[in-house]
């Protein structure tokens, strides 16, 4: 993985663990109110950073699908009625998940470092459900 994408997946673990420092202190120490009311807050913040997060992260990989790979990312992104461009779980998910990358090191790494990304979210959704 390049040193890039080692300091992003860096910094979102450094934030995770931030949140976590900040949330594990205003429950036993501060024990602010709107910290601590249903987490409804917490939860938005948190669901409005991960989609954000996805949204970046995945673009990252399909803009250089299709710069690099044409027709690769009109399969991927053909939603049937609207045409390319759009988000076809059906085969995006399985090629990030296939051995296939054209030859490319680039598309090996874009799908490494989205792979990463997903056990991140997971991650941080199990452990923040956690103490909820």
């Amino acid at each position: 993985m390049s040193e890039k994408n080692r300091k992003i997946l860096l910094r979102y673990w450094i934030g995770w663990i931030t949140f976590l420092i900040i949330f594990v202190l205003n429950r036993y120490y501060f024990n602010l109110y709107f910290l601590e009311k249903d987490f409804k807050p917490l939860t938005y913040l948190l669901y409005a950073f991960l989609a954000v997060s996805n949204f970046i992260e995945c673009n990252r990989l399909f803009h250089y699908l299709e710069k690099e790979h044409y027709e690769k990312w009109k399969g991927i992104t053909n939603v049937p009625g609207f045409g390319e461009g759009g988000a076809n779980f059906l085969e995006g998910i399985p090629f990030l998940f296939s051995d296939e990358d054209f030859g490319d090191p680039k598309v090996l790494e874009l799908k490494k470092h989205y792979k990463l990304f997903l056990i991140y979210t997971i991650v941080v959704l199990i452990s923040y459900h956690m103490w909820k």
